[in-house]
């Protein structure tokens, strides 16, 4: 999957015209295509050197996309999933919402949001509906653009949100926009690994090497204490722990840190190195 989104991102360049467009309207093609046709054009034209013609591409769509777009990407936890789910799902959204600036695109399926479906609570509505046809479905979305030609940057949002789904529990349901993405998506724009893991060795190196000498588990201890919104009653029933265990071990890291771990910056600090050490393992798999 990593290498088909890089393949995405590569060619945002790619140029579907207007004669092409033109062409598959005046042969009597299948709407399916004449929709792809423009949703290619809107999301992989080089508007650098050619700026989009909105007016012509609502002309010839016959769609009213409002003011506020949203890009969303569709695919299936289980890889072997195949493209017939794909378009069964976007001939759902082409019938029943009527998003219809859809495409499948490497074994995706891509498309542009009006401003009627951008909230949450549509795109749930979405999701569920997705699900009574292919049930192990997952949908990553960009963030709100007010211009349809700024659709290409929230393909590459959705494309970042989608990667991370797994990571940013954020709903019920196996969805995650590009703003709840919070401190994760600007370690997607870094993404550099010697950085992040010089950052990670200043944090965690006393920690590591304390649990290393001593057969401890300290540092995943503290890894479950955040994971609990340092909850120590809840840590301590994920470990199998007495709380009263579970407090040595905090004293102990507060020890080797030198800090107190009820000041708010040091956990931000310890959070935010926890996030980094996430996203390395990310980067290893994309």
């Amino acid at each position: 999957m990593g290498n088909d989104k890089q393949k995405i991102y590569r060619e945002l360049n790619h140029s579907i015209g207007k004669e092409e467009l033109q062409k598959l309207i005046t042969e009597g093609r299948e709407h399916n295509l004449i929709f792809h046709g423009i949703t290619e054009q809107v999301l992989f034209s080089d508007i650098r050197y050619e700026r989009l013609d909105m007016s012509f591409l609502s002309r010839i769509s016959s769609l009213d996309y409002g003011k506020k777009y949203r890009v969303l990407l569709l695919g299936f936890t289980d890889k072997n999933s195949g493209e017939g789910f794909l378009a069964d799902i976007e001939k759902l959204f082409h019938e029943k919402y009527n998003i219809y600036l859809t495409t499948i695109w490497e074994g995706l399926l891509i498309g542009i949001l009006p401003e009627n479906r951008t909230g949450i609570s549509e795109i749930k509505k979405l999701y569920h509906d997705g699900e009574k046809i292919e049930k192990e479905i997952k949908i990553g979305c960009g963030t709100i653009k007010y211009a349809l030609e700024d659709s290409r940057y929230g393909l590459q949002e959705a494309l970042r949100t989608y990667d991370m789904i797994e990571t940013v529990k954020k709903y019920r349901e196996n969805l995650l926009l590009y703003e709840d993405l919070g401190i994760y998506g600007l370690l997607y724009e870094l993404k550099d690994p010697a950085v992040f893991e010089r950052y990670c060795t200043g944090i965690f190196q006393g920690i590591w090497q304390y649990d290393s000498k001593n057969d401890s588990q300290l540092f995943s201890t503290l890894e479950c204490y955040f994971r609990n919104e340092c909850d120590k009653l809840k840590t301590a029933e994920e470990l199998f722990i007495h709380e009263n265990t579970l407090r040595y071990r905090l004293h102990q890291i507060e020890k080797i840190l030198g800090k107190s771990l009820k000041n708010i910056n040091v956990i931000t600090d310890l959070v935010t190195a926890f996030k980094v050490r996430r996203m390395m393992q990310i980067l290893d798999t994309v």
